[in-house]
């Protein structure tokens, strides 16, 4: 056996997991525990079965046996591990009750209620500042394939760790509180979400998009006149581009601009070919040549250097090159015979000549 393989979180509060979607175990009373607690929190971790830092893989029986070791008995949670040594006689002050666990789509969900005497362990929380747990107890422990593979688990304890602890990923879902609680009062809920802002843990534009706003809301909420000073200078701009395009009494401004971005258009694929000419003439010889490259070429939106390069690559072709060596040797077949040498006094061959007198 050993003793104490501490695993760890990169904690991201998602929502992807209320703690009431985790059942909490047999015998637990929740209304016990929030008793006199005018600030409830409750937390879903996720840990998932794979390798430690320590290169320990925990497999999936190991993951349901602390599953089921929460569901059956329950398990404490302190700030960071005790020494194995102090585990039969020492009793650290307990700051998270872990009540319920599940498993879900291969990974293990446990939920813990934070104790009302733990006030520090509640805002590092919710600042994001402490989001790491770790699973204290027995590991059993098997070789296979050159690795240490951790088959089953006796848990004492899921603890809270400083951040950046070797171990297992694992990682906060949830945080919610405690049904039937006090409802926290808009500056706290509003110390909370700054807390996370500050975290990173939620940004300013998942606020936005849960709640539903659009930027011209939030910016109308903070400032009155920024919709209305918005509006003007978008009105002040289309005027300007009116002017540029010329735009006057009853003109389509939309059509003049479409037709204004047919012709930039036209002159751009002017440009374009009389950039492709340039460097066909300065690269290969021969009209005929040069038309076959072209049609080999894709050379819109590139650059000379581009252009360059392609028709670079397309000489160095076998193919291209024994094309191009045929337009230069090949002689056409109308010719070939139907002209003979000059001085020939035969005349011109397959012509009958007839002499006339003048």
């Amino acid at each position: 056996m050993h003793v104490g393989e501490m695993t760890w979180l990169p904690a991201a509060v998602s929502g992807e997991m209320r703690p009431d979607d985790v059942p909490a175990a047999p015998g637990v009373d929740l209304s016990a525990l929030k008793a006199g607690d005018q600030d409830p929190l409750e937390v879903v971790v996720e840990i998932a079965p794979g390798k430690s830092k320590r290169g320990w893989n925990y497999k999936m029986p190991a993951l349901e046996a602390i599953v089921r070791r929460v569901q059956e008995q329950t398990l404490n949670g302190f700030l960071g591990h005790q020494k194995a040594d102090d585990v039969p006689t020492q009793f650290p002050a307990v700051v998270t009750h872990w009540v319920g666990a599940k498993m879900q789509n291969g990974k293990a969900y446990f939920r813990g209620v934070v104790d009302q005497a733990a006030v520090d362990l509640k805002r590092w929380i919710r600042t994001g500042r402490v989001k790491q747990v770790s699973i204290f107890g027995y590991p059993k422990l098997r070789t296979a394939g050159g690795e240490t593979e951790v088959i089953d688990y006796e848990a004492l304890s899921i603890d809270w760790t400083p951040l950046d602890r070797a171990g297992m990923q694992t990682r906060i879902v949830a945080t919610g509180e405690i049904e039937g609680g006090k409802a926290m009062g808009w500056k706290e809920l509003v110390q909370q979400l700054k807390g996370l802002l500050q975290s990173g843990d939620v940004t300013l534009a998942q606020v936005a998009g849960e709640m539903g706003w659009t930027p011209e809301q939030v910016a109308g909420a903070i400032d009155g006149k920024w919709v209305e000073r918005k509006a003007g200078a978008e009105k002040a701009a289309l005027q300007a581009v009116a002017e540029a395009l010329g735009v006057t009494g009853e003109m389509d401004i939309v059509q003049a601009a479409r037709d204004a971005k047919a012709a930039m258009d036209k002159d751009r694929e002017r440009s374009q070919q009389a950039l492709v000419d340039g460097v066909l003439k300065e690269k290969v010889a021969g009209e005929m040549a040069q038309a076959l490259i072209r049609k080999m070429l894709q050379p819109a939106g590139k650059t000379k250097e581009q252009i360059v390069g392609e028709i670079d690559a397309l000489l160095a072709e076998a193919s291209v090159k024994e094309a191009l060596s045929r337009l230069h040797t090949d002689t056409p077949a109308m010719v070939a015979g139907a002209v003979r040498a000059v001085g020939d006094k035969g005349g011109p061959a397959n012509v009958r000549v007839k002499r006339t007198a003048i």
